[in-house]
């Protein structure tokens, strides 16, 4: 007879169907068979169909399987439901057979135990506690979850456990070892803290929450994954202390919350990674701030095993059979970790401090800071500590410092006092901390090393009685004062420093910087006789060590952000992974000089850091608009690979020969210093406005005296060789000034002798010395872009006759490369540029087809024609003619813009050395009188006043303003004639080329292209001078770097022979019949088509540059001789200026 159930009973046994678990069963047929009963009831009561049974069944059993059991089921992929079915009944018929075997063989009756495993591997849960399998959860069983809905439900279904059977599919362990789990308090109730290395984060169940009686608070929304696919969302989490009695802990942690958690609490690896907890498997103990705690399921640690743990914890020795401590050092190492926690103050006299009795004359009223609640319980437990440890004490004076705490990584809490004003009023120690790398280069050739770091170092050096009253602070309302040295105190770290000094004082081999005492050994006999030593001196004065962050026997050696390992030093790149892991962007002046600060760290292994960061530099100056943009981040990035590639220097070897080569140019120094078997130090330098004034020899010199005063510590009392490329700074010269007499007086204190190098052999010290002088128009490296282009031998680069050879199927791209390279500049300046360094057949006719290609020029480029004949301004020497013109206005719109540049029009100021043809461009939103002065102080500023000015006759150059300017600083001022622009022909050719570079670079940041249109004019071979103008003023070429430029005078005075030869001879014939007081006509320049060509007459009455310009009375215009035509001639005198 069919049973037929009323429709209200239905959400009973859907609830009964989620409930049937696996593990609550004695065989899987018996799962089977209840979740099959539950089924047709289900079936009967709904009227489903046998495709959603079937799928209703299927889904229920696997959902009720233990959760490794279904994961093996998972990991098998069985074809359909009756293979998985057969499949685990074959397995239980196994289980009994054998586990039949093994109780008539043994004579054991199984015991109810924690923790079960399914055959083949197949593990289920261990919890240790009450168990749900319906709700994961350890508070209750899961007879408990069935009698809390339905009392009576065993009964009804008659079922009932015999305790003597078990689940065939589970098997209990024998040997169960012990969980990842430690004991703890929290809020004065005990707790089972279980540790998952798999967990990112920290967890507690809502429900644990409830009951230890912890508050809720809001927090940053997560998702948790749990192991099962299941996800839960959370925003909650709550804050606690974790008291660990059996070693006398306290952590102050911030958990998540979750409502699923399957353990109580559930601590990940940002706890074990902030308290810095170690997970000893071998010992089952968990280490918590180098103090061991037993896993649970483990005995109670004995104390000598507890030595032994620590000793193998703090004994950091590489696996090597002579890497080995000998006996002597490991009773004294583990005798001295069994003591260590009772070493609370250095057995020193107490120490005082320099303080000013104008103390006493000045209020010192404290700005006191709130503590947050969510600290002040974890400040007065500090407080507690401090005075149970006889650090701070309670007292009452009339002033004190402000106080606050602050959190560690740990979570524990720091006490930290504003000493700021009070350090005012503390003189400072004589003694001095040593420079790092004075301390790194002491470990010379040694090899091995142990670094020993002191724990809580100030505050075990006990401070006198009559200087403890400048300590006060207050906290909470209440006034303390230190026992000891504080942190925050002035003269705090050198007093340490001082103190280990003392302790340490007569032991080879040892180096102290403040905190950390390194030993190194050339072997390990050795460095375990003066690791002894230090022990046992240490040890004496009672010195409280570190041994979590202590290092011992190890043939690499991290220190202050340096890493020494086989005779190299190398960047730490854990210390700087945010620096170079980072995109680095800000226009906060504050992280600008912290990223410098960085930088200038690490300066000794980046030769040419100065200049490579001089972008990023520029943006902290006061007047600087300019914000960081992809100048700077082009220039972190270079630096970044260099730290990450290149970054290494040698240790010194004290039984070999210093060398030292040095060099100097305009405006900087550089030197190396450097032994046989590599690079020990870069150092460079930027002259200021004084020592840029030297005299080429002076400066040589000077190079060589900063170098060895830099270096002073290390090499003074050694040999020494100096390398320069300068014959001039050899002693037997004695034609020296006065200035160079006095230097060499500090020379004859160094043990040195100075030798002649041909300058191709000095290229490390030359380019650090020519670091600053390309400073607007930047440095770019040539050969670095063409250098895959040329042949290449065993030796190197292939040459012909000096030149480096260009492979024969790459001569078009490699003279392509060089035009783009002089940003685009002609025939003749592309030939002189490559021709003196590399060898190409038929050079000239491929550069003629490269720019005859060009689409660039073809688009941008006029066509070259030749004119009536110019004349050519000429002069004799550096710096002394210059010439100036405004080009614009131009559309800046068609630019990106930069920060400078806020304006729809801009224009552009040139200034040359007629000399050199050296040109700087200035970009000027306004063009005023004073923008212009502005410009031409920076101009001698940088290169020195000239003595004759030529420009043409614009209003800010005409102005009364501009001419006081001139008069003040002496420059005498040649305007140009009026509509004759050709009288300034190197501004007005310097204009073409200026159009040409804007016309080329249309939607690129004007900056870039003032930049680009200055390398153009500077690096670039003049046809005029017949050299690059940077190679006069600089000698610098960048198509030369490898020699020396040579002296460019008497090429300069050729060409200066040659221009005036070639002035046009008409001038001259004019001059013989024109006179001051003659009658002219001049250019009528106003007229219409049919007005005379000239007007007048006029009456001359100055004769101007070289008789070509002419003024005329009553006219404030020059007059060029070709726009004259002579009348009549009146008096017979000459007036010449």
């Amino acid at each position: 007879m069919k049973h037929v159930y009323p429709p209200e009973e239905e959400r009973l046994y859907k609830k009964r169907l989620q409930n049937v678990y696996q593990i609550n069963y004695v065989t899987i047929q018996e799962y089977y068979d209840e979740l099959k009963l539950n089924v047709d009831i289900l079936r009967s009561i709904t009227k489903m169909k046998d495709s959603e049974v079937k799928t209703l069944f299927n889904e229920s059993f696997y959902n009720g399987l233990g959760k490794y059991t279904f994961g093996r089921v998972i990991e098998l992929e069985f074809a359909d439901f009756e293979d998985c079915f057969q499949y685990l009944q074959t397995i239980e018929t196994k289980v009994k057979v054998r586990s039949k075997e093994m109780n008539e063989s043994r004579n054991i009756t199984n015991q109810k135990q924690q923790g079960t495993t399914f055959h083949h591997s197949m593990t289920f849960r261990n919890t240790g506690t009450k168990f749900c399998k319906l709700h994961k959860q350890c508070n209750h069983s899961t007879e408990e979850c069935y009698n809390k809905y339905d009392k009576d439900f065993y009964k009804k279904n008659n079922i009932t456990h015999n305790k003597n059977e078990q689940n065939y599919l589970i098997k209990e362990r024998v040997n169960n070892p012990s969980r990842t789990a430690m004991l703890g308090k929290i809020n004065d109730r005990d707790v089972e803290l279980r540790l998952d290395c798999g967990a990112s984060r920290s967890f507690i169940r809502k429900d644990t929450v409830i009951k230890l009686g912890l508050i809720l608070k809001e927090a940053t929304e997560i998702t948790t994954v749990f192991g099962n696919g299941h996800t839960e969302h959370t925003n909650q989490s709550v804050d606690l202390e974790i008291r660990l009695e059996s070693i006398n802990v306290s952590i102050l942690e911030s958990l998540y919350v979750l409502e699923r958690l399957p353990e109580d609490i559930l601590l990940g690896n940002d706890f074990l990674f902030n308290n810095e907890i170690v997970l000893d498997y071998k010992n089952r103990v968990i280490l918590v701030q180098n103090k061991p705690i037993a896993m649970i399921g483990r005995e109670n640690i004995h104390p000598d095993e507890m030595d032994k743990i620590l000793y193998e914890r703090v004994l950091c020795i590489e696996e090597e059979e002579e890497m080995l401590l000998d006996k002597k050092v490991k009773e004294v190492l583990t005798e001295y970790i069994k003591e260590n926690d009772n070493f609370t103050k250095i057995k020193m006299e107490a120490v005082k401090l320099f303080i000013d009795e104008k103390i006493k004359d000045h209020a010192l009223t404290p700005h006191h800071y709130s503590v947050p609640l969510k600290y002040q319980q974890g400040a007065r437990d500090e407080i507690k500590r401090l005075i149970k440890a006889d650090i701070i004490e309670e007292h009452r004076i009339p002033y004190a410092s402000p106080s606050l705490l602050i959190e560690k990584k740990n979570k524990e809490l720091r006490l930290v006092v504003d000493y700021r004003k009070v350090n005012e009023f503390i003189k400072d120690e004589i003694s001095t901390i040593p420079k790092v790398f004075e301390s790194l280069y002491k470990v010379s050739t040694n090899r091995i090393f142990s670094k020993i770091d002191l724990k809580n170092g100030f505050n075990q050096i006990v401070l006198d009685e009559s200087s403890r009253d400048i300590t006060s602070f207050t906290l909470f309302g209440q006034q303390y004062r230190y026992k000891r040295v504080p942190f925050g105190i002035k003269s705090g770290p050198k007093l340490f420093q001082k103190t280990i000094n003392t302790i340490l004082n007569g032991i080879d081999n040892c180096s102290v910087y403040i905190d950390d005492i390194i030993i190194y050994g050339k072997n390990v006999e050795e460095h375990n006789k003066i690791l002894l030593q230090v022990l046992e001196r240490l040890k004496k004065y009672e010195v409280k060590i570190n041994f979590d962050k202590s290092k011992f026997l190890t043939r690499k050696m991290e220190i202050l952000g340096n890493i020494i390992e086989n005779g190299m030093i190398k960047i730490d790149m854990t210390s700087i992974e945010k620096l170079i892991n980072s995109d680095f962007k800000t226009d906060s002046k504050k992280d600008i000089q912290k990223i410098i600060g960085t930088i200038t760290w690490y300066r000794n292994f980046i030769p040419d850091v100065s200049r490579k960061i001089i972008s990023i530099t520029r943006l902290l100056q006061n007047d600087s608009k300019e914000k960081w943009g992809e100048e700077q981040t082009k220039a972190l990035q270079e630096i970044k690979e260099e730290i990450k590639n290149k970054a290494q220097l040698s240790l010194p070897d004290f039984t070999k020969k210093f060398r030292l080569q040095c060099d100097a140019s305009d405006q900087g120094m550089g030197a190396v210093l450097f032994q046989d078997h590599g690079v020990i130090s870069y150092y460079s330098k930027k002259f200021n406005s004084i020592e840029q004034n030297y005299s080429i020899v002076e400066k040589e010199m000077f190079a060589m005296l900063k170098a060895l005063e830099f270096y002073r510590t290390l090499i003074q009392g050694y040999t020494i060789e100096i390398e320069t490329d300068s014959r001039n700074c050899i002693f037997e010269n004695k034609a020296i000034s006065k200035r160079t007499e006095r230097w060499k007086l500090i020379f004859n204190e160094f043990d040195l002798t100075i030798k002649n190098i041909k300058g191709k052999d000095n290229n490390i010290a030359d380019t650090l010395s020519r670091c600053f002088l390309i400073k607007d128009s930047e440095k770019t490296d040539f050969f670095v872009e063409i250098e895959d282009l040329l042949e290449t031998e065993e030796n190197g680069i292939k040459k012909n006759k000096g030149k480096m050879i260009v492979k024969e199927s790459k001569r078009y791209e490699f003279v392509r490369r060089a035009h783009e390279h002089s940003i685009h500049a002609g025939m003749t300046t592309v030939y002189y540029n490559i021709n003196q360094m590399y060898h190409i057949r038929n050079i000239k006719e491929i550069i003629e087809t490269v720019l005859k290609t060009c689409e660039k020029c073809l688009r941008c480029k006029k066509a070259s024609r030749r004119g009536f004949p110019k004349y050519k301004i000429t002069s004799t020497k550096l710096m002394d003619t210059i010439c100036s013109d405004i080009f614009g206005p131009f559309e800046v719109s068609e630019y990106d813009r930069s920060s400078q540049c806020y304006k729809e029009k801009g224009y552009l100021l040139t200034i040359t050395d007629v000399y050199s043809r050296f040109t700087r461009v200035f970009f000027l939103e306004h063009v005023t009188t004073k923008e212009l002065i502005k410009r031409f102080n920076t101009w001698f500023t940088k290169h020195g006043k000239p003595r004759i000015l030529i420009c043409d006759n614009g209003k800010q150059y005409a102005s009364r303003e501009f001419d006081v300017f001139l008069k003040k600083n002496k420059i005498n001022k040649i305007a140009t004639p009026m509509y004759h622009p050709a009288s300034n022909g190197i501004s007005e050719r310097l204009n073409q080329t200026v159009a040409e570079v804007l016309r080329m670079y249309k939607h690129n940041d004007i900056k870039e292209v003032i930049r680009l249109m200055t390398r153009r004019l500077n690096t670039n071979y003049h046809r005029g001078i017949q050299e690059q103008p940077i190679a006069i003023v600089q000698g610098y070429s960048e198509y030369n770097m490898s020699t020396e430029i040579g002296n460019h005078k008497p090429k300069i005075e050729k060409t200066i022979q040659k221009n005036e030869k070639s002035n046009p001879k008409n001038a001259t014939k004019l001059a013989d019949t024109v006179n001051c007081g003659d009658l002219v006509l001049i250019k009528n320049f106003n007229g219409g088509k049919l007005d005379d060509l000239f007007i007048g007459p006029f009456e001359v009455e100055k004769i101007g540059l070289r008789r070509l310009w002419y003024k005329i009375k009553d006219k404030k215009e020059w007059i060029h001789w070709q726009d004259i035509r002579f009348t009549k001639k009146i008096k017979n005198n000459f007036c010449f200026d």
